[in-house]
C-alpha cells in the first residue's frame, strides 16, 4: 500500500501541483491508534497508511479528489460518522440497511454522497470493502473489496493519463474506459445494492 500512496503522491505533485499544495500533513500512528480507539473497532491498514501520507484536503479547497468528492480529514471523517450515527439511532432513517455505524466516510461529495470503508461486511460482502452512500436514494454500491483495490484502481489508471480536472471535478476522459479497467482487476464489482433489501 505505501507503494500506491507513494505513486499517487508522485502523480499528484507533477501533475496536479495545485491540489497537491491542498492536501494536509498525514497524522501520526498514535493518533491514528487514538482514532480507532474511538470507533471502538480497527481500520485497514491501508486506510492507516492513506492517512499517515495526507489527513485528507484542507477544508477551504474546492478542487475534487476524484470524481466530484472530497478527501475527508480524520476530523471531518469522524464528525459525519458522528452525524450519521446520530441519525440511525433516532430514527431518523427510514427502513433498514440505510446506515450501518461500522462505515467510516473518507471520500464526500457536496451533496452529501459518501465513500466509506464498510468494517462490517455489509449485504454479504467482506469488512474492509468500499461502500457507497447515496444519501438521498437507497442505492448502496460496493465499489471495491478493500481500500487498496481502490486505490491501486486510481493510481494506475491516473498514470495511464485516463484523467483530467474540468468544471465538475477531477473526471475520467472515458469513464466506460476506466470502469472497464477497475473491473478487469477487481471481477464481480462493483455490486449493486438496496438498502431496504
Amino acid at each position: 500500500m505505501k507503494t500506491l500512496v507513494d505513486r499517487l503522491d508522485a502523480w499528484l505533485r507533477n501533475y496536479r501541483p495545485r491540489y497537491h499544495q491542498q492536501l494536509l500533513p498525514g497524522r501520526t500512528e498514535s493518533e491514528l491508534d487514538a482514532f480507532e480507539d474511538s470507533l471502538g473497532f480497527g481500520v485497514p491498514q491501508s486506510f492507516k497508511d492513506l492517512y499517515l501520507w495526507r489527513n485528507g484536503q484542507r477544508s477551504d479547497c474546492s478542487d475534487a479528489f476524484q470524481y466530484n468528492t472530497m478527501f475527508r480529514s480524520l476530523e471531518d471523517a469522524a464528525e459525519s460518522r458522528t452525524i450519521m450515527n446520530e441519525l440511525l439511532e433516532s430514527g431518523g432513517f427510514e427502513g433498514e440497511n440505510r446506515w450501518n455505524a461500522r462505515w467510516v466516510p473518507f471520500m464526500a461529495h457536496h451533496g452529501g454522497d459518501l465513500l466509506c470503508v464498510d468494517m462490517d461486511g455489509s449485504f454479504g460482502g467482506k469488512p474492509g470493502q468500499l461502500l457507497y452512500f447515496y444519501h438521498d436514494s437507497e442505492d448502496r454500491v460496493i465499489r471495491f473489496p478493500s481500500l487498496e483495490k481502490w486505490l491501486e484502481a486510481f493510481v494506475t489508471t491516473l498514470e495511464s493519463g485516463m484523467w483530467e480536472e474540468d468544471e465538475y471535478g477531477f473526471q475520467p476522459k472515458d469513464d466506460d474506459q476506466v470502469m472497464a479497467s477497475a473491473k478487469q482487476w477487481n471481477p464481480g464489482y462493483p455490486i449493486y445494492c438496496k438498502a431496504d433489501r
